[in-house]
Protein backbone atom coordinates (compact mmCIF):
# COMPACT_ATOMS: atom_id res chain seq x y z
CA UNK A 1 0.00 0.00 0.00
CA UNK A 2 1.19 3.53 -1.12
CA UNK A 3 2.89 5.27 1.71
CA UNK A 4 0.29 8.45 1.42
CA UNK A 5 -2.49 6.03 1.85
CA UNK A 6 -1.72 4.87 5.39
CA UNK A 7 -1.60 8.61 6.98
CA UNK A 8 -4.45 9.42 5.19
CA UNK A 9 -6.51 6.30 6.98
CA UNK A 10 -4.93 6.69 10.29
CA UNK A 11 -6.05 10.49 10.17
CA UNK A 12 -9.87 9.06 9.50
CA UNK A 13 -9.35 6.88 12.57
CA UNK A 14 -8.41 9.68 14.56
CA UNK A 15 -10.87 11.94 13.73
CA UNK A 16 -13.57 9.05 14.02
CA UNK A 17 -11.89 8.65 17.53
CA UNK A 18 -12.14 12.46 18.62
CA UNK A 19 -15.73 12.58 17.29
CA UNK A 20 -16.22 10.75 19.85
CA UNK A 21 -17.82 7.54 18.01
CA UNK A 22 -16.73 5.23 19.86
CA UNK A 23 -18.47 6.59 23.24
CA UNK A 24 -21.42 7.33 21.31
CA UNK A 25 -21.76 3.53 20.29
CA UNK A 26 -20.91 2.02 23.19
CA UNK A 27 -23.80 4.40 25.24
CA UNK A 28 -26.53 3.55 22.31
CA UNK A 29 -25.26 -0.05 22.79
CA UNK A 30 -25.53 -0.19 26.51
CA UNK A 31 -29.13 1.35 26.17
CA UNK A 32 -29.99 -0.80 23.84
CA UNK A 33 -29.52 -3.61 25.80
CA UNK A 34 -30.60 -2.57 28.94
CA UNK A 35 -34.01 -1.61 26.76
CA UNK A 36 -34.16 -5.53 25.35
CA UNK A 37 -33.87 -7.01 28.74
CA UNK A 38 -36.96 -4.71 30.05
CA UNK A 39 -38.85 -5.72 26.84
CA UNK A 40 -37.84 -9.68 27.57
CA UNK A 41 -39.14 -9.10 30.99
CA UNK A 42 -42.07 -8.09 29.57
CA UNK A 43 -42.81 -10.93 27.17
CA UNK A 44 -45.41 -13.62 28.28
CA UNK A 45 -43.08 -16.07 25.49
CA UNK A 46 -40.31 -16.14 23.95
CA UNK A 47 -38.28 -14.08 26.46
CA UNK A 48 -34.82 -14.31 24.68
CA UNK A 49 -36.06 -13.77 20.85
CA UNK A 50 -37.90 -10.74 21.98
CA UNK A 51 -34.21 -9.23 23.41
CA UNK A 52 -32.15 -10.44 20.37
CA UNK A 53 -34.84 -8.90 17.93
CA UNK A 54 -34.17 -5.51 19.76
CA UNK A 55 -31.12 -5.80 19.89
CA UNK A 56 -30.35 -6.82 16.34
CA UNK A 57 -32.51 -4.22 14.88
CA UNK A 58 -31.36 -1.35 16.80
CA UNK A 59 -27.63 -2.39 16.84
CA UNK A 60 -27.55 -2.56 12.98
CA UNK A 61 -29.98 1.14 12.97
CA UNK A 62 -27.74 3.04 15.44
CA UNK A 63 -24.84 1.36 13.56
CA UNK A 64 -25.39 2.68 10.64
CA UNK A 65 -26.76 6.08 11.86
CA UNK A 66 -23.26 6.64 13.89
CA UNK A 67 -20.97 5.62 10.99
CA UNK A 68 -23.00 7.56 8.41
CA UNK A 69 -22.44 11.20 10.50
CA UNK A 70 -19.07 10.34 11.45
CA UNK A 71 -18.11 10.21 7.52
CA UNK A 72 -20.36 12.53 6.14
CA UNK A 73 -19.42 15.28 9.29
CA UNK A 74 -15.67 14.93 8.97
CA UNK A 75 -15.54 15.46 5.13
CA UNK A 76 -17.45 18.41 4.85
CA UNK A 77 -15.88 19.91 7.87
CA UNK A 78 -12.75 19.42 5.71
CA UNK A 79 -13.25 20.67 2.65
CA UNK A 80 -15.07 23.85 5.05
CA UNK A 81 -11.79 24.29 6.73
CA UNK A 82 -9.89 23.93 3.02
CA UNK A 83 -8.08 21.04 4.88
CA UNK A 84 -8.12 18.92 1.66
CA UNK A 85 -7.01 21.55 -0.35
CA UNK A 86 -3.96 21.45 1.62
CA UNK A 87 -3.73 17.88 1.20
CA UNK A 88 -3.71 17.54 -3.02
CA UNK A 89 -1.80 20.94 -2.82
CA UNK A 90 1.53 18.19 -1.82
CA UNK A 91 0.85 16.03 -4.88
CA UNK A 92 -1.40 13.52 -3.21
CA UNK A 93 -3.19 12.03 -6.26
CA UNK A 94 -6.89 12.29 -5.52
CA UNK A 95 -7.18 8.01 -5.96
CA UNK A 96 -4.73 7.62 -3.23
CA UNK A 97 -6.79 10.56 -0.94
CA UNK A 98 -9.70 8.38 -1.21
CA UNK A 99 -8.42 4.90 -1.01
CA UNK A 100 -6.82 6.37 2.50
CA UNK A 101 -10.32 7.50 3.39
CA UNK A 102 -11.94 4.36 2.04
CA UNK A 103 -9.66 2.14 4.25
CA UNK A 104 -10.07 4.19 7.20
CA UNK A 105 -14.13 4.12 6.51
CA UNK A 106 -12.95 0.19 6.37
CA UNK A 107 -11.62 0.15 9.61
CA UNK A 108 -14.38 1.75 11.31
CA UNK A 109 -17.08 -0.04 9.94
CA UNK A 110 -15.41 -3.44 10.99
CA UNK A 111 -15.16 -1.75 14.54
CA UNK A 112 -18.41 -0.86 14.68
CA UNK A 113 -19.91 -3.90 13.51
CA UNK A 114 -17.74 -5.87 15.59
CA UNK A 115 -18.76 -3.96 18.92
CA UNK A 116 -22.87 -4.32 17.65
CA UNK A 117 -22.07 -8.33 17.14
CA UNK A 118 -20.01 -9.01 20.28
CA UNK A 119 -23.75 -8.39 22.23
CA UNK A 120 -25.49 -10.73 20.04
CA UNK A 121 -23.02 -13.40 21.24
CA UNK A 122 -25.27 -13.41 24.57
CA UNK A 123 -28.27 -14.83 22.77
CA UNK A 124 -26.99 -16.78 19.54
CA UNK A 125 -23.87 -18.84 18.95
CA UNK A 126 -20.94 -17.22 17.63
CA UNK A 127 -20.94 -18.83 14.28
CA UNK A 128 -23.94 -17.48 13.31
CA UNK A 129 -23.17 -14.16 14.92
CA UNK A 130 -19.81 -14.09 12.94
CA UNK A 131 -21.89 -14.55 9.75
CA UNK A 132 -24.05 -11.22 10.91
CA UNK A 133 -21.71 -9.41 11.37
CA UNK A 134 -19.64 -10.24 8.40
CA UNK A 135 -23.10 -9.34 6.24
CA UNK A 136 -23.43 -6.55 8.92
CA UNK A 137 -19.64 -4.97 8.29
CA UNK A 138 -20.46 -5.02 4.57
CA UNK A 139 -23.61 -3.20 4.64
CA UNK A 140 -21.72 -0.51 6.51
CA UNK A 141 -19.35 -0.36 4.45
CA UNK A 142 -21.61 0.18 1.35
CA UNK A 143 -23.28 2.96 3.71
CA UNK A 144 -20.04 4.13 4.49
CA UNK A 145 -19.42 4.89 0.66
CA UNK A 146 -22.24 6.25 0.05
CA UNK A 147 -21.64 8.74 2.73
CA UNK A 148 -18.11 9.81 1.00
CA UNK A 149 -20.11 10.35 -1.97
CA UNK A 150 -22.52 12.44 -0.67
CA UNK A 151 -20.06 14.55 0.78
CA UNK A 152 -17.65 14.93 -1.73
CA UNK A 153 -21.43 15.30 -4.11
CA UNK A 154 -23.20 18.42 -1.81
CA UNK A 155 -20.37 19.60 0.68
CA UNK A 156 -23.54 20.38 2.79
CA UNK A 157 -24.24 18.56 5.84
CA UNK A 158 -27.72 17.83 5.72
CA UNK A 159 -28.36 17.46 1.85
CA UNK A 160 -25.47 14.88 2.06
CA UNK A 161 -27.43 12.96 5.31
CA UNK A 162 -31.00 13.19 3.37
CA UNK A 163 -29.11 11.56 0.39
CA UNK A 164 -27.37 8.77 2.67
CA UNK A 165 -30.76 8.65 4.33
CA UNK A 166 -32.51 8.13 1.15
CA UNK A 167 -30.30 6.04 -0.24
CA UNK A 168 -30.36 3.35 2.70
CA UNK A 169 -34.42 3.26 3.02
CA UNK A 170 -34.42 2.84 -0.74
CA UNK A 171 -32.30 0.14 -0.55
CA UNK A 172 -33.63 -1.72 2.48
CA UNK A 173 -37.03 -1.71 0.75
CA UNK A 174 -36.06 -2.41 -2.68
CA UNK A 175 -37.04 -6.05 -2.66
CA UNK A 176 -40.17 -5.47 -1.02
CA UNK A 177 -41.11 -2.81 -3.34
CA UNK A 178 -40.21 -4.52 -6.49
CA UNK A 179 -42.19 -7.38 -5.07
CA UNK A 180 -45.48 -5.68 -4.42
CA UNK A 181 -45.07 -3.58 -7.84
CA UNK A 182 -45.26 -6.91 -9.52
CA UNK A 183 -47.64 -8.52 -7.16
CA UNK A 184 -50.23 -5.87 -6.96
CA UNK A 185 -53.34 -7.00 -4.45
CA UNK A 186 -55.79 -5.26 -7.42
CA UNK A 187 -54.14 -5.70 -10.80
CA UNK A 188 -55.04 -2.49 -12.98
CA UNK A 189 -52.71 -2.50 -15.92
CA UNK A 190 -52.69 1.10 -15.63
CA UNK A 191 -50.17 3.11 -16.94
CA UNK A 192 -48.87 4.52 -13.55
CA UNK A 193 -48.69 1.50 -12.48
CA UNK A 194 -46.79 -0.13 -15.84
CA UNK A 195 -44.23 2.76 -14.75
CA UNK A 196 -43.97 2.54 -11.24
CA UNK A 197 -42.96 -1.26 -11.88
CA UNK A 198 -40.71 -0.09 -14.40
CA UNK A 199 -38.78 2.64 -12.51
CA UNK A 200 -38.67 0.14 -8.75
CA UNK A 201 -37.24 -2.05 -11.43
CA UNK A 202 -34.65 0.21 -12.46
CA UNK A 203 -34.21 0.76 -9.23
CA UNK A 204 -33.64 -2.70 -8.13
CA UNK A 205 -30.61 -2.70 -10.70
CA UNK A 206 -28.93 0.27 -9.36
CA UNK A 207 -29.19 -0.02 -5.37
CA UNK A 208 -27.59 -3.14 -3.40
CA UNK A 209 -30.85 -4.87 -1.51
CA UNK A 210 -29.94 -4.00 1.70
CA UNK A 211 -32.63 -5.98 3.33
CA UNK A 212 -30.82 -9.46 2.10
CA UNK A 213 -27.38 -7.91 4.56
CA UNK A 214 -27.11 -8.96 8.37
CA UNK A 215 -30.84 -10.86 8.25
CA UNK A 216 -32.36 -11.45 11.94
CA UNK A 217 -33.04 -15.25 11.11
CA UNK A 218 -29.57 -15.97 10.60
CA UNK A 219 -29.61 -15.51 14.86
CA UNK A 220 -32.48 -17.39 15.65
CA UNK A 221 -31.34 -21.04 14.09
CA UNK A 222 -33.13 -19.82 10.28
CA UNK A 223 -30.79 -22.05 8.10
CA UNK A 224 -27.93 -24.08 8.04
CA UNK A 225 -24.31 -22.99 8.35
CA UNK A 226 -23.51 -24.63 5.19
CA UNK A 227 -26.58 -22.71 3.80
CA UNK A 228 -25.39 -19.34 5.55
CA UNK A 229 -21.78 -19.47 4.28
CA UNK A 230 -23.12 -19.40 0.87
CA UNK A 231 -25.46 -16.77 1.55
CA UNK A 232 -22.56 -14.63 2.81
CA UNK A 233 -19.94 -15.10 -0.09
CA UNK A 234 -23.06 -14.19 -2.22
CA UNK A 235 -23.45 -10.82 -0.03
CA UNK A 236 -19.88 -10.36 -0.30
CA UNK A 237 -20.21 -10.66 -4.32
CA UNK A 238 -22.92 -8.41 -4.55
CA UNK A 239 -20.97 -6.08 -1.69
CA UNK A 240 -17.86 -6.00 -4.09
CA UNK A 241 -19.84 -4.83 -7.31
CA UNK A 242 -21.49 -2.20 -5.65
CA UNK A 243 -18.15 -0.70 -4.14
CA UNK A 244 -17.13 -0.32 -7.33
CA UNK A 245 -19.84 1.38 -8.43
CA UNK A 246 -19.77 3.61 -5.63
CA UNK A 247 -16.19 3.92 -5.90
CA UNK A 248 -16.49 5.39 -9.72
CA UNK A 249 -18.88 7.77 -8.66
CA UNK A 250 -17.39 8.84 -5.88
CA UNK A 251 -13.68 9.32 -7.78
CA UNK A 252 -15.27 10.86 -11.07
CA UNK A 253 -16.91 13.80 -8.79
CA UNK A 254 -13.38 14.31 -6.56
CA UNK A 255 -11.63 14.28 -9.59
CA UNK A 256 -13.88 17.03 -11.65
CA UNK A 257 -14.08 19.62 -8.98
CA UNK A 258 -11.82 22.09 -8.45
CA UNK A 259 -10.83 22.33 -4.60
Amino acid sequence: MPATIIPIARYTLLEAWRSRLWLLLLLGLAALFALARFAGSLSLTEHDLTELLIMAAGGRLLAVLLLSLTVVAALIREQHERMLEMVLALAVPRYRYFLGRLAGVAVMALGVALAVSALLLWWSPWPKVLLWGFSLWLELLLVGLMAMVAAFGFRQTPAALAAVAAFYLLARMIGALVLMAQHPIVRENSLTEVASAKILGALAVILPDLGRFAQTGWLTGAGSAGGLGQQAWILFASAGAYLLLLSAMALIDLYRKEF
